[in-house]
């Protein structure tokens, strides 16, 4: 038997990601009247998509605004175990700058909660990977760690 509800939720989410990809950003207010859907189903789902890494929120003056995270061509999850995972995923800022952000989520009961994450400018991706290289290579020779 099909939930009708799970149809639903799809359904409200698909409008506000549709929303957000035309719009390419917007407040909750702007996105409740755009899709027609209330208030607080537009905020349940924005958690929600927040969560799994396809919109991203960003705090300007009294307001959040959201922004379509593409079309998921630069994303990757990085699963540290089937409850805690990385999202890694690229957007570009409201001054029109690219970045990488890197959000850490675990899940709690039935939901995902977002527990940190950092954002790369594209001047510090070369650092950060020559970083990561030389990790990679030595890591075995890191205070007790087993080969």
């Amino acid at each position: 038997m099909v939930d009708i509800s799970k149809i639903d939720e799809n359904t409200e989410r698909k409008k506000i990601e549709v929303f957000l990809a035309k719009n390419k950003k917007a407040s909750i207010n702007q996105i409740s009247e755009g899709t027609k859907l209330s208030w607080a189903t537009v905020k349940k789902h924005l958690y929600y998509l927040e969560s799994i890494g396809r919109v991203h929120g960003e705090r300007l003056g009294n307001s959040i605004i959201y922004f379509f995270n593409g079309n998921g061509q630069w994303q990757k999850k990085v699963w540290l175990n089937s409850n805690h995972i990385l999202f890694l995923d690229t957007f570009v800022s409201p001054f029109g700058e690219p970045f990488i952000r890197i959000k850490e989520a675990k899940k709690k009961e039935d939901r995902w909660e977002t527990f940190g994450e950092i954002m790369i400018t594209k001047d510090k991706i070369k650092d950060i990977m020559s970083f990561l290289d030389i990790v990679q290579k030595n890591i075995q020779n890191y205070g007790g760690a087993k080969s």
